[in-house]
């Protein structure tokens, strides 16, 4: 495989902030009544932060009468932002694995559904700035996973075709959205399991990124 750029994901493939993100939404709905069960929280994966907070609103219209999606939003970015700065961590591996992709190959680009806020802050705390070319956000894009417009936006502004080009997701969504923009697809099983990445189309299955270094090295 000739590849000639790497695209990550953030939450989940660099960060290890699912975890910080259902906290977040749990604890911006509660105030209001409001229990996010996990079926729901799962389906939040991937999604811009406009939608989920629209999803909201629309499972919940007695218990957020008068309350407004940019409400939902900044109150649960408040939270997020806290969270990430005291307890976000990378995922394991992911530092050495993003300094080998950045030396192999000539663009390496972000893909992610967070907020522009909070990529900042997890790009100023762990100095990742320096392994991405081109960043993408959900900021920058109308539609969250698993609609492919972010991957689509992604290999726009890397001015590649889908098939020089692959992409490291750890969601159903994620996995959906980069397939469906033609994208090779390494699902990695830090968030969900094998058998669901697998459903989703992943062309190929991993637990860590030690077991990718072949694929980005050639040897």
């Amino acid at each position: 495989m000739n590849f000639k750029a790497a695209i990550f994901d953030m939450d989940g493939v660099i960060v290890n902030s699912e975890p910080l993100h259902v906290e977040a939404w749990v604890k911006t709905a509660e105030p209001y009544g409001i229990e996010l069960k996990q079926e729901m929280l799962e389906t939040f994966r991937g999604l811009r932060l406009q939608e989920v907070a629209a999803l909201i609103l629309s499972h919940f219209p007695e218990q957020t009468t008068g309350v407004s999606a940019e409400r939902l939003m900044k109150k649960k970015n408040i939270r997020l932002s806290e969270l990430s700065r005291r307890e976000a961590e990378l995922i394991p591996g992911v530092r050495a694995f993003l300094a080998l992709t950045r030396a192999s190959y000539p663009q390496v680009a972000l893909a992610t559904a967070c907020d522009p806020e909070i990529q900042q802050i997890f790009f100023e705390k762990f100095s990742l700035d320096q392994y991405f070319d081109v960043m993408v956000t959900g900021g920058d894009v109308t539609r969250g996973k698993p609609d492919p417009e972010i991957y689509l936006t992604t290999l726009s502004r890397l001015q590649l075709p889908a098939d020089a080009c692959f992409v490291i997701e750890d969601a159903v969504n994620g996995v959906r959205s980069a397939k469906a923009a033609g994208c090779y697809t390494i699902g990695i099983t830090t968030s969900v399991t094998r058998d669901a990445l697998s459903q989703a189309g992943a062309d190929l299955i991993v637990d860590q990124f030690k077991e990718i270094e072949l694929l980005v090295t050639g040897y």
